[in-house]
């Protein structure tokens, strides 16, 4: 039994289906990429069958010898397990692969020659742990090398510091960001039951809940039925927000003013402080500053 296209033992046969002949598989493949009949050229296209089990299994007890015999493989391999035996064989001929090494060698030897025998096998060194090749360990400068390294090191920190310096910008530019929101975020104050207060104009002149004095009753807690005035309760001055969420405007025109919080005239801050039309509320520069 023979490959027609090779004249020799057909591996991984395909049989004709005309003409019954026998083709290893990849001679086929060749033959069929440039043509679509049969190697015999049998009139239909070419179309390919499994041979017949008894051929199959004549086929898989022939022994043949390894292609590298003659480099000392002595092995008798079974003709189906050729191809994958010559692709390990240990007298296969191999090439180090080490960078730059071009020695020809049995496959068995590869391993050793590559770890203790190969002049181009990396290895680091004893004294300054750089990767060199075997044949330049007589010319490595380690002086040299760690000059270079510290150089390096050096180019490699000053880019770190840019880094850091954008870094840090960034960082000051959020810190301001969250600065300019915090000044215009609404701050809730709430009475001793943590029930959200909500801020009056109080003209009843009724007694504060807390100290029981008659002064400005500033907020009030509709769940408690309670009024607190502007010593117990202090109206929130970092912010630019009033309590009841409106802008407040600097003026220098509040000489008439009181201020909501201390309670001092505004002709002490030159006529000047924050204001909220909608809700009569005066603040001081002293109390906002501070």
């Amino acid at each position: 039994v023979r490959c027609v296209q090779e004249t020799g033992l057909p591996i991984n046969p395909v049989e004709c289906d005309t003409c019954q002949n026998l083709f290893c598989n990849s001679c086929l493949q060749k033959w069929l990429t440039k043509n679509n009949s049969c190697p015999f050229q049998c009139p239909s296209p070419f179309k390919g069958n499994k041979p017949h089990k008894l051929v199959r299994g004549m086929l898989e007890q022939i022994l043949v010898k390894c292609t590298f015999y003659d480099d000392g493989c002595q092995q008798p391999i079974k003709l189906p397990d050729i191809f994958l035996h010559e692709e390990k064989c240990e007298y296969r001929p191999t090439t180090c692969k080490n960078e730059g090494c071009e020695v020809i060698m049995k496959r068995s030897e590869l391993e050793g020659h590559m770890k203790e025998q190969c002049i181009y096998r990396k290895m680091k060194c004893d004294k300054c742990s750089q990767e060199i090749q075997k044949r330049s360990e007589q010319e490595h400068d380690c002086v040299k090398f760690l000059v270079e390294k510290v150089s390096n090191l050096k180019v490699e920190l000053d880019g770190y510091k840019i880094v850091t310096n954008k870094l840090m910008e960034r960082i000051g530019l959020l810190e301001e960001t969250l600065k300019e929101q915090s000044l215009f975020s609404l701050v809730v104050q709430k009475c001793q039951k943590n029930h959200i207060l909500e801020y009056v104009f109080d003209t009843s002149n009724s007694k504060c809940s807390m100290c029981s004095q008659k002064n400005y009753n500033r907020y009030f807690c509709q769940d408690c039925n309670q009024r607190f005035c502007y010593q117990c309760v202090k109206i929130p001055v970092n912010t630019y927000l009033c309590p009841n969420n409106h802008l407040l405007q600097k003026r220098n025109d509040l000489k008439n003013n009181t201020c909501d919080r201390c309670r001092q005239s505004l002709r002490n801050s030159n006529n000047s402080g924050w204001r909220c039309i909608a809700c009569d509320l005066d603040i001081c520069l002293n109390c906002k500053n501070n």
